[in-house]
């Protein structure tokens, strides 16, 4: 699917989560900095880390006559300070390390245009107030990394409560309304000296890479891409209250509890929001890209 891929009806709930910015900045500069060989540096800015669920019932594309499809998601964000060599100001950029989603169109074109680390699997998102508040996404999973363990589709990420979801308070009109509530949280009165100017896109930053086919130890592309996502229309949006709890199953083959610091496998949510929106997934912007 050719970008700008464009979604509407939309429904996007946020919750953020306590997590160690060291050990965030350790598994980021891993797979962002060190390919680049320090041209890009990239540093985690909050003790939070946040976990999204988004359900759209149309999703297409702007640029080609491919119709429309259903897409549920399920990702996981670190917020990052990137600077590039050269460039004196440092700017507030998003990354995805894991990324889980319910088609093949979405996928592909993710992981292959942008560099989403995106995997396939179901994903459960409450539909309405009477609905359990269960979030969860799923995905192949290896209890161990050894030869002979066997792959199951299982529940991976969960934030859930002990009551239905219910009703949902609209207490936002605008972008700036949406911001200020979460850098006010997310990194207290610093946010002032970030040069967060409430616009109503944020930036993702990924390393896209493919796996060269001769030695596939080696990759035969790499680049580090910047990407925008706006939101071209705000319906409706507001806090979650309630106590929920992110909850991660254990396993070798997504060992997310340790890649983010987070405290456990369960670990309380500390702030969520909802948004009502339609958006835009843009065309991106190479980094950096590897000599060949």
């Amino acid at each position: 699917m050719l970008p700008p891929g464009q979604m509407k009806r939309s429904r996007l709930y946020t919750f953020a989560v306590p997590a160690d910015a060291a050990v965030m900045t350790a598994f980021a500069r891993r797979y962002l900095s060190d390919p680049t060989g320090g041209d890009i540096e990239v540093t985690a800015i909050a003790p939070y880390a946040l976990c999204t669920y988004l359900r759209s019932d149309f999703m297409t594309s702007t640029s080609e006559p491919i119709g429309t499809i259903s897409d549920r998601e399920c990702g996981l964000w670190i917020p990052l300070l990137e600077k590039r060599r050269g460039l004196s100001l440092p700017r507030l950029v998003f990354w995805m390390p894991y990324v889980f989603i319910d088609n093949s169109i979405g996928m592909a074109t993710g992981r292959e245009i942008w560099g989403f680390r995106k995997e396939i699997g179901p994903v459960t998102i409450p539909a309405a107030e009477q609905d359990p508040a269960r979030f969860i996404a799923e995905a192949t999973i290896f209890r161990t990394l050894q030869t002979h363990t066997r792959g199951h589709v299982e529940p991976l990420v969960r934030v859930e409560r002990d009551v239905p979801l219910g009703p949902l308070e609209r207490a936002w009109q605008t972008i700036e309304d949406i911001g200020l509530y979460f850098v006010e949280r997310l990194f207290g009165a610093a946010w002032r000296g970030l040069g967060i100017d409430f616009r109503p896109s944020v930036t993702t930053i990924n390393l896209k890479q493919f796996r060269d086919a001769a030695d596939p130890t080696r990759a035969c592309y790499q680049s580090v891409v910047a990407s925008p996502i706006t939101i071209s229309r705000l319906h409706a949006a507001g806090p979650l209250d309630g106590d929920y709890w992110l909850r991660i199953t254990r396993c070798e083959s997504h060992t997310i509890v340790s890649d983010l610091g987070l405290p456990g496998e369960e670990t309380r949510v500390a702030f969520g929001a909802w948004l009502d929106i339609d958006m835009l997934a843009e065309s991106g912007q190479e980094l950096w890209k590897a000599k060949t």
